[in-house]
């Protein structure tokens, strides 16, 4: 039986992947300010997932990037340059809107 965690980042896992779904079709139908906001939504559902899985809970946007650098870019797990993205995928986001 799944804990309530491990329900609840899947779910978000799962919007992660409608995101990407979602991004990939506004590209092909030359929506790019749309494709940035899917983009940007894809990965914070995906790190949202992987911080509710280790119990970590954010309202924020901020508060998500803000722990995504320290859990996982400050600390090597993963490349800085995926931190730069996620920055730019935010920055675009807001651009867009």
């Amino acid at each position: 039986m799944k804990s309530n965690n491990q329900e609840l980042s899947q779910y978000w896992m799962e919007k992660s992947f409608q995101s990407l779904k979602s991004a990939i079709n506004e590209f092909h139908q030359k929506n790019y300010d749309f494709c940035a906001n899917r983009l940007y939504y894809a990965v914070f559902y995906a790190v949202s997932s992987v911080l509710i899985y280790r119990k970590k809970y954010y309202k924020k946007h901020s508060g998500v990037r803000a722990a995504y650098h320290r859990e996982f870019v400050k600390p090597g797990i993963v490349p800085i340059e995926y931190g730069v993205l996620y920055d730019a995928l935010l920055r675009d986001r807001e651009d867009a809107d």
